[in-house]
């Protein structure tokens, strides 16, 4: 995968997984912790940044996997931290 322009990937001649940018620090595939609002914190797998809803004035997201559900989505970046 190459980048556009505008930092988004888009596909090209070569085969294989996404080119996912790292801008958080985690790494793709990396076990995480997802905190929730009551103090609990659910195991995770890092998948990538989220949409740039910072240049709306929203939070960084980052895109996750729930493990007990297999459940995708987007989290606020500051509720996540590594399971090392």
């Amino acid at each position: 995968m190459s980048k556009h322009k505008h930092g988004k990937p888009h596909a090209d001649a070569e085969a294989g997984e996404p080119d996912v940018p790292e801008f958080a620090g985690f790494r793709k595939g990396e076990k995480i912790w997802v905190h929730t609002e009551g103090g609990g914190q659910r195991p995770a797998i890092y998948v990538g940044d989220g949409d740039n809803a910072t240049f709306f004035g929203g939070p960084a997201l980052a895109y996750v996997v729930m493990e007990d559900t297999e459940e995708g989505g987007e989290v606020e970046l500051d509720r996540i931290t590594s399971r090392r």
